[in-house]
Formats: C-alpha cells, structure tokens, sequence
C-alpha cells in the first residue's frame, strides 16, 4: 500500500471516481469511445484505459503535472502506475522519454533538496491518449487523440496544478484551444522576472520564456504552461531545448511559485 500524503489521497480518490463514471477502468474498459478507437486502429492491437501516476508527495508546495502523448505498451490502474513510476531509478538508464522527464523536474526541485530519484514522487502525469497501440512505435491516429481530449482536460482540473509540462506536439494538439481560451497575460510577470534578476541577454530570455510558457487559467487559479518537446524527439529539439531552454523556464517556475526547500 502506498503512503501518500493528504493532497495525494485526496487527488487520487477524485481521480478513481472520474475514471469509474468515464468507464477509464483498466481491467474492465467502458470508454464510449473504445469501439470507434479500435475501428481507427484497425488491425492495430490497443492497450486499453490507462489511468494517471499521481505521485505519493503530489501536492507538497507545488503540483506539477506531466502531460505526455501514451503509456506506450502498458496499462495500469492508478495506483500500480505510480508504484512502476516511483521505483525507477535514473541511474538504471530508463526509456528516453522517463530519463528527460526526470532531467526536466529535477532541474526545478533539484535545488530545493529533492533526489533525482525522488522527483516522480511530487509529480502526477497524464496521457492525451488512455490506449496505446502494440507492436509499433508509431503514434496512434490522431482521430484517437481527439477522442480522449476531454478526458483530458477533465483530468487537468481535477489535478488543479501550478505548473504543467506537455511533451510533443501531440500531447498539446487538443489542449491549445482550451488553453488559448484561458490565457491570462503573461508579458508583465515575464519582465518582471528578469528585471528581479538582473539577467543578462534580456532579449533572449524574454524570447524563450515568452514562446514556451503560457499563463492560463484552470478551476479558477492560474497554471504556467510550459510547452516542452518530447524527450525522445529524433530531430535534436530536446537536446536543444535541455541545453538553452530549460533552466531558465524553470527559475521563472521557482520565482514566479517561490518553490521552498520540500525535502528529500
């Protein structure tokens, strides 16, 4: 049995129920949509109904949700997934896109006293898409996507993060409406982020943070946006986003939560 904090128990519970009345249930799946899914896929085989890795210290000063594009090969109910999650060790060399993940968060909570290894723990991750597809690397149609965009978003004000990282195109594909409709300007605290530390090529870093973060608003509270490349992107775009990009996002993060010591 896992131990989670109060925040963690309570999320997961709202999660389980949300996924019950959507028939999100991994060993018994009653999505609506499941059949025209697998008509889209075809002869494709799908995993079906994977539900989201809610961290056991999800919640503890700042709620980070990652957004990503599927589970790949496996399906797992809540609460397994966040047991594979939080047994992986970075130094046993994970697939591409767990090993970025863990980079990302520990580049924001590393600072604050958090392990590599521990940082999956204060973090909850979701999927645009709840089934994979089997014996192909090859995303999933699109049309597939769309069928799961409003679970989605669903998810995503249950959860009521500070910050969210989407990873690839995919994983934004059906979000970038609703968080365009939700925008709050983000131009002023930019500045003033800079301003406050005095940081030098101005123009540079009001460019990256001004093209990658958005400010929006979710249940009511406003969420950083951060739009990140998939970890696993073959054309270079995440060596290029984890060597230019990605510190000075996540010191707009700290500043902008004024993220504390958490622990370990």
């Amino acid at each position: 049995m896992l131990e989670r904090s109060a925040t963690s128990i309570s999320i997961s519970k709202q999660m389980n129920e949300f996924y019950e009345l959507n028939g999100i249930v991994t060993d018994r799946p009653a999505c609506p949509h499941l059949n025209d899914c697998r008509k889209i896929a075809k002869s494709r085989e799908l995993i079906c109904c994977s539900q989201a890795h809610i961290g056991t210290k999800y919640g503890e000063e700042i709620r980070i949700v990652v957004v990503s594009l599927d589970t790949g090969e496996d399906a797992y109910d809540l609460e397994r997934r966040t047991e594979v999650m939080e047994e992986i060790r970075y130094v046993e060399k994970p697939c591409k896109q767990t090993k970025g993940t863990m980079e990302l968060l520990f580049d924001l909570l590393g600072t604050k006293g958090i392990l590599i290894d521990n940082v999956l723990k204060y973090t909850s991750m979701t999927n645009s898409a709840k089934c994979s597809g089997v014996g192909s690397k090859n995303k999933l149609s699109t049309r597939i996507y769309q069928n799961c965009s409003k679970y989605q978003i669903e998810e995503l004000e249950l959860l009521q993060p500070d910050v969210i990282y989407t990873q690839g195109v995919d994983s934004m594909r059906y979000l970038r409406r609703y968080f365009t409709e939700n925008e709050i300007p983000s131009a002023g605290k930019i500045n003033d982020f800079i301003c406050k530390n005095e940081l030098n090529e101005t123009d540079v870093c009001f460019g990256i943070l001004n093209s990658s973060v958005k400010l929006v608003k979710i249940a009511n509270k406003p969420v950083v946006v951060v739009e990140c490349p998939h970890p696993s992107a073959r054309d270079g775009r995440w060596r290029v986003f984890k060597k230019e990009k990605m510190n000075i996002i996540n010191r707009f993060i700290s500043s902008t939560y004024n993220v504390v010591n958490i622990g370990t």
